[in-house]
């Protein structure tokens, strides 16, 4: 009598559903969307619909995991948003971070003569927070990090995991931008996403919480874009060309980190690795 067969393992599937998923129901969207900006062809896409399909990470994330893992992975899914007791430096890091570089950038943009922005009142980025916060947790963070991210950490180092994210996440924007303004700004937002995607993935390394990644995604986007929208493109380009670099600098100990974790990883791996993810920080 033949033993019975064993259950093909086909979590790694998952990785690759996810993303096919993630892609399809934003792009079928956004693309005529982007298309029709241009005047390409003569339809309308309403925005209500471009803003539910930004959603797609999530929606791929449940519909996978329900798939793969069932009821139970589901709810683990969504337990990891109540992940929050974490230590408070945390916290100050992911907010005043991207808010320091980016009043830093306007600082250098005064000072080289550039056109500057109207200033805000200093409870409206807060509050701008806020207002974000829900917004990038629910549209991208529970998917390209509570699912995307940390399954491509049990199955690879840290550093590749980093740019296998930031390679996927930036080209799924990019329907996004030239529907909603240029390549150039795309661009621009390319320039920036391997230290965005280095940060986030050390946060999420370290505290395993989406509420961090949505404050770190809030902050990044609650400053800089806001304020220099109302500026002409070559000021606006100016001001983003300033802070990406100064994003760059202050990335370097994370990249310092990354690597560090990359060859711990390297290390402790066999013949058939399994990832290795930093300690928890509490």
């Amino acid at each position: 009598m033949r033993p019975a067969a064993s259950k093909p393992d086909v979590r790694h599937l998952g990785l690759g559903w996810f993303v096919a998923i993630s892609f399809v129901l934003l792009w079928v969207v956004m693309v005529p969307a982007a298309l029709a900006a241009h005047g390409m062809v003569s339809m309308r896409v309403p925005r209500g619909l471009q803003f539910l399909a930004e959603f797609a990470p999530t929606f791929a994330a449940i519909a996978v995991t329900a798939s793969m893992e069932g009821h139970q992975g589901v709810n683990a899914l969504w337990r990891s948003l109540l992940r929050t007791k974490v230590s408070f430096r945390w916290y100050a890091m992911v907010l005043f971070v991207p808010l320091a570089t980016q009043l830093a950038a306007l600082e250098i943009q005064q000072w080289a003569g550039s056109v500057m922005p109207k200033a805000d009142e200093w409870y409206e980025w807060p509050l701008t927070v806020a207002l974000y916060l829900p917004i990038c947790v629910a549209q991208e963070e529970l998917g390209w990090r509570g699912f995307f991210l940390a399954r491509l950490m049990q199955r690879c180092s840290l550093w590749i995991a980093t740019v296998g994210m930031a390679a996927a996440w930036g080209l799924w924007h990019l329907p996004v931008f030239l529907a909603k303004s240029s390549g150039q700004s795309y661009l621009i937002f390319l320039s920036g996403i391997i230290p965005a995607s280095a940060w986030f993935s050390f946060v999420f390394s370290r505290t395993r919480s989406i509420l961090l990644c949505g404050l770190l995604h809030a902050s990044l986007n609650a400053g800089l874009p806001n304020w220099l929208a109302s500026l002409p493109d070559e000021d606006a380009r100016l001001g983003f060309g300033i802070w990406i670099g100064l994003f760059w600098l202050v990335t370097i100990p994370v990249f310092v980190a990354l690597r560090e974790e990359n060859a711990e990883w390297k290390q402790a791996a066999g013949p058939k690795p399994t990832a290795r993810a930093a300690p928890l920080d509490r």
